[in-house]
């Protein structure tokens, strides 16, 4: 935390301008000011991403939380307070894939919150602009041959608006492809605004993650994101039962019969 703010040549810390106050020079401040770790997977987050290492603007926060928190992350303003997509869509009970739909048509932030979720009978819904065309949500999903609905479940599932608005019907049943990265344990790889090596990540997210070179560059391969590999928990994969064999007793087993047809006499 020290080293990154004092590092000026750090365009994500010190570069621009982030601090430690100077309370927590001393670490059992620190300490007495944020608590313990909760977990191993947790590290500090700052709520306010432009702001300073301080008591009052920092907290313990998983690396999915965190995500929810950095300065790519869609951010809506409504009723005097900014939050991202994501809390905005759990406060208001709104669907976060109609949220960014309506952004990506254009609305203001507070009508993309507040307006009736469904459009009125005959009317399209605002006009999407991609890959130099605007057209509709359902003229998008008429040209994938898939429905409006099925359309909004890709944006739903995380899927970029690009991939969602390209890829025809029934990709998401089809086993993804992995596409060969050239990636070694020497690749730099830029994450939560550093950058080292693959292997130094593997190391460093091993506990807390039970990250593999194995499972990190499968996921790569695979078209995840680096943010998305990561940030992402490695499954156990723990090896299945055998199944018991029942054992019959000997007093159940009868005469075993011979093989093949009896002969005739």
């Amino acid at each position: 935390m020290h080293g990154r703010c004092r590092d000026l040549s750090d365009p994500n810390y010190g570069g621009r301008g982030i601090t430690v106050c100077e309370r927590w020079s001393d670490f059992e401040t620190f300490v007495a000011d944020m608590g313990p770790r909760p977990s191993p997977t947790h590290s500090i987050d700052r709520a306010d991403v432009n702001g300073p290492y301080s008591p009052a603007n920092c907290q313990w926060a998983t690396p999915a939380e965190q995500n929810m928190n950095k300065r790519n992350t869609l951010v809506l303003n409504f009723a005097g307070r900014e939050l991202p997509l994501v809390q905005w869509s759990r406060i208001m009970d709104v669907s976060p894939a109609l949220v960014a739909e309506r952004k990506a048509a254009g609305w203001d932030d507070t009508k993309a919150l507040t307006e009736h979720p469904g459009p009125a009978p005959g009317v399209k819904g605002p006009p999407i602009a991609h890959a130099s065309r605007r057209q509709h949500a359902d003229e998008w999903a008429h040209e994938l041959g898939m429905s409006r609905t099925g359309l909004r479940g890709r944006i739903a599932a995380g899927w970029p608006l690009e991939r969602a608005l390209s890829q025809p019907l029934g990709f998401e049943n089809q086993p993804a492809a992995r596409v060969r990265t050239g990636m070694t344990p020497d690749t730099p790889l830029t994450f939560d605004g550093r950058t080292q090596a693959a292997a130094g990540w593997v190391e460093e997210l091993r506990e807390p993650l039970r990250m593999t070179y194995a499972a990190l560059r499968g996921r790569l391969e695979l078209g995840w994101s680096v943010e998305r590999a990561l940030s992402t928990v490695v499954r156990e994969h723990r090896p299945r039962k055998a199944k018991a064999v029942r054992q019959v007793p000997p007093e159940f087993v009868g005469p075993r019969r011979p093989r093949g047809r009896p002969r005739k006499s």
